[in-house]
């Protein structure tokens, strides 16, 4: 499996084929050859290449439900860390994300419960947890 992107073009999640011919370039700009489409705004997104426990695939920009090997449940944003690089996940349980941001944890157990666009509630009711 290569690597694979999805695209948030601010409308709606699309998930290009492996045989789809499309360009994304650093700046987020989708290319879509079938469509003909430019779509200056989109997002792109990596797949981290893993599933969560249902076999669902685990993308940068989800939020998922983190169960660690104490049973301690947090909800984490997974992130594309450009430092690093890799994966990395920040939970969301009103921790300060600057001390609760961390690699993957391989001994937990995932559940992807939405993501960042299409629920960006979710992040809001972390920050209301915070406060």
């Amino acid at each position: 499996m290569g690597i694979r992107f999805r695209v948030w073009d601010r409308e709606k999640m699309f998930y290009p084929k492996l045989d789809d011919e499309y360009d994304v370039t650093m700046s987020g700009v989708v290319f879509l050859a079938g469509d003909e489409i430019e779509k200056k705004d989109a997002i792109a997104m990596l797949s981290t290449g893993l599933k969560d426990k249902d076999g669902k695939e685990i993308w940068e920009g989800d939020v998922a439900s983190l169960t660690h090997k104490d049973g301690e449940v947090v909800q984490c944003h997974i992130f594309w860390c450009g430092n690093m690089p890799g994966f990395g996940i920040r939970e969301l349980d009103g921790w300060d994300p600057m001390t609760r941001t961390g690699g993957w944890r391989p001994d937990a157990e995932y559940q992807v419960i939405g993501n960042i666009h299409e629920n960006p509630e979710l992040l809001k009711t972390a920050e209301v947890a915070k406060s």
